[in-house]
Parts: C-alpha cells; structure tokens; sequence
C-alpha cells in the first residue's frame, strides 16, 4: 500500500510539474531573448493549428528563459561550447555572431559578377548624390571575427583571402564611386591598440571602434571633424552585449564600454526614443553642415559622432534607401555590415535613374525580346525588365523610352535590371528598349 501510494505520488508530482510550464506560459510575461521574437499563432487554420502551436510554445514556455540559461551555462563553462545556434563561443571569453560565418570560412559567397553589380549600384549612388551637389561615402562595416579572428574557434578557418567584402572592394577600386575600406584601418587599429575596437560579449564595434570609422569618413571626405584620437577616454562596465543576451538570457553581465572624455552639444530634434529608431534627426547650434547616413545597427554607435559635428544629421534604418529628398545635404553616408552586402543585389536605392549619354550608335540588335514590368512608388515608377539574352554577368545597363536613354540597375529583385523613372512617365504607351554591355559591345532589346 505504502509503495503504491509513492508511486501514485511521484505520477502526480511529475505531471504538476509538466502542467507547470503551460501554466506559467499563459500568465506569466515571457521577454525576447537576443534578436528573437515571440511566435504569434496568428490565424491558424486545422491544417497549420500544431505546427503553429509547437513553435509557439516553443518559445513561450514558462521558466524557457531560466532553463535556456542554464543549459547554455553548463556548456558554455564546462566545455566551451554556445548553446545558442546564433552565438559562436570563441576563446578568452570573446563571442561572435554566426551569421557572419559565411564571409568568414568562404562559402555562400557571391560571385564576381555579382560583386560587380553591387559595384555598379554603390558607384551609381555616388553619381546620383554628387549630380545633386552632396558629397557621398560608403562604407561597409566588417564582421566581428574579421577584424578579431585570433579569437575564433580552432575549427573555422578562413578559406579564402576573399569574400563578399573583398570582392566588391576590388570591384569600387576602378569605379568612380567613393568609398572607404574600413576592415584595413580597424585590422592596423586592432593589431596596435591596446584597447578592443569591439564589444567581447556583442556583434558591434564598441565607441572606439565607431570613432575609427567616423574619422575615417571624414578624412576621406575632406571634412574637419573632431579627432577623437585625442581625446581622453575612460571604460565603464554599462554595456548589454547582444550575443551575451542570446547565450545567456537571464545574464546580468555587462561589457566593457569607451566612454570619451567629451560634452554633447547636439540635441534631438525628432522624436527620440532608443538608438534603434528608424529616423534619429539631430542639432547642433555651434556647428555647420548637413548630413544624411543610412545606417544599421553598426550605426548606434556611429551616430552621435555625425552628430555632433554637424549642424544638422538625420540617419536613416529605412531600407531599400530612399535618396528621393537630399537637397540641402552636404553629404551622404551609407553604412553597411559586410556580412548584409549581398542585400544590395536586390534592396536597391529609390532615386530618378540618370540620363545616360550612351552612344546609341554603336548598339547592335540583340537576340530575343524583353519583358518590362511596372509598378507605382509614390511619385515615381519602379520599371523591371528581363530580357532573354542578357548575359548574368552583365553590369551595365540602360533603358530607353521615348528616345531618352537612363542608366538602369544591372540587378532587380525579380528580374534583370531595373530603374526608377518619374510618375509622369507614360511607359506603357513609350517606346521602351534595354540596352546591356557584353563583352565590351552594345546590344538593344526591345
């Protein structure tokens, strides 16, 4: 009788407890861990009702966040492994973000060609923002493990000199557009310093770091800015690392963080709420100049330094960049995490395509025909075409309506090439032709 009763004991106890994980899921508050959103069941049909359940609680069981973190403190102390399939753990207490591992060991890199078109779309930014009388730089900022690869994990090794970064590097060198190679100067500033440039327990460069990159940018633009090389500096441990919070979600660690040894006379003239807004707009009473930087997270730290310097700043998340309004800019930046390169092959800058003065003469008849589409962008036309013929290497084109020749995007989210033209633009009634290059000769599709 005794035994029977501790058995009927255990059963209870053990489903109590079972019972205790859906409970504390439909009461109790379960927060994000890292860069991860809570499942929404949303509209579940019969059909997709347990698939959508299983993913939901999946993450939203309760204690999900106390069991996660010690499951990851168990491998992470003992045996140095990240429990976190997003988190690398590296050696001396350095973590990286494995996203960015592609670009590091040399797979799922992009191809010449397409590191050509992503050339040819940055160098077309350029001309577009210098023929409205504003200087342009881009920058591309480099992963984590590029600039502190020592750190890394014995099993990763860098399989190839060059990846998508490189190759698009390689590919501005002969353009016109104007850039600055940034995983140069951190790599000299890294391998010099004292000082870590990134964050140990984070995915971003740290202020110091930031500082580099913005004097960088203004060294290449010609600009005066505050040299931050010297100026005094102390570190603070008030850092949340992101990579920290993804292994560790009830960590109360904090990184270590520079702190320079300055006063901000910049104020916000937007509605400012974190760094991760997706318009910040500042002033600055005592200093001159107007600047625009489309940025992603990289530029949380960035920004304040713009800021600043000049009188007014406005930085940008918006994606795909919208460079339809810079009047009045003095300059503009794009920044860019080079393990998101690859996106400019297909999130392409809103702007008027330019006029081309290709000589239509030496354009020869090509083979096949094109297919154009056209959908409305508030006052302009985004036109993407295919033509059957055009080579995939191909990072030249143009599109003809109406005799008016404009130089197109080599690249589209589903197509070719595509361009943006004004909304007044009759297309479907126009005489509409693609040109493209291949093998230094023109040919025209219609």
């Amino acid at each position: 009788m005794k035994k029977q009763i501790l058995k009927i004991a255990y059963v209870v106890c053990f489903l109590l407890a079972f019972a205790m994980f859906g409970i504390m899921a439909m009461f109790r508050h379960n927060d994000d861990i890292g860069n991860e959103k809570k499942t929404d069941l949303g509209e579940s049909t019969y059909l997709t009702f347990s698939g959508n359940f299983d993913e939901y609680f999946g993450k939203a069981f309760g204690f999900r966040n106390e069991l996660v973190d010690i499951n990851n403190r168990i491998r992470y102390n003992l045996f140095k492994q990240s429990g976190e399939p997003s988190v690398i753990a590296g050696s001396d207490g350095w973590l990286f973000y494995e996203s960015a591992l592609h670009d590091y060991t040399g797979e799922s890199v992009m191809s010449d060609a397409q590191a050509a078109k992503v050339a040819a779309v940055i160098e077309q930014i350029s001309d577009y923002v210098a023929a409205q009388g504003a200087q342009f730089i881009f920058v591309s900022a480099p992963n984590k493990m590029e600039i502190y690869g020592q750190y890394m994990p014995y099993y990763y090794r860098e399989n190839s000199d060059k990846g998508n970064y490189e190759l698009i590097m390689d590919e501005l060198e002969s353009s016109s557009a104007s850039y600055v190679d940034l995983k140069k100067i951190l790599q000299i500033a890294a391998s010099q310093s004292d000082m870590n440039i990134y964050h140990k327990e984070d995915s971003h460069w740290n202020n110091m770091g930031a500082s580099i990159a913005y004097n960088a940018i203004m060294d290449k633009a010609g600009i005066a800015a505050t040299d931050y090389s010297k100026i005094d500096y102390t570190t603070e441990n008030n850092f949340d690392g992101d990579l920290y919070g993804m292994l560790f979600p009830k960590g109360t660690h904090k990184d270590e963080q520079v702190v320079f040894d300055t006063e901000q006379d910049f104020y916000y003239t937007s509605n400012f709420r974190s760094y991760d807004d997706m318009i910040i707009q500042t002033a600055n009473d005592g200093a001159q100049g107007s600047v625009l930087v489309f940025r992603d997270s990289f530029g949380n730290a960035l920004y304040p330094f713009f800021a600043e310097d000049f009188g007014e700043a406005e930085f940008s998340r918006a994606v795909p960049y919208d460079l339809t309004d810079i009047s009045g800019k003095d300059l503009v930046v794009v920044e860019l995490v080079e393990r998101n390169l690859a996106n400019l092959l297909t999130m392409l800058p809103v702007m008027p395509a330019t006029v081309s003065d290709v000589d239509i003469a030496k354009v020869s008849a090509g083979d096949g025909q094109v297919t154009v589409m056209v959908e409305e962008h508030g006052n302009l036309q985004l036109v993407t075409f295919t033509g059957e013929s055009i080579p995939e290497d191909c990072s030249e084109m143009y599109f003809r309506i109406d005799g008016v020749t404009y130089k197109a995007y080599p690249t589209a989210k589903e197509g070719d090439g595509c361009l943006y033209v004004d909304g007044a633009v009759d297309i479907d009634a126009a005489e509409c032709a693609v040109i493209y290059e291949n093998g230094g000769k023109y040919y025209e599709l219609y």
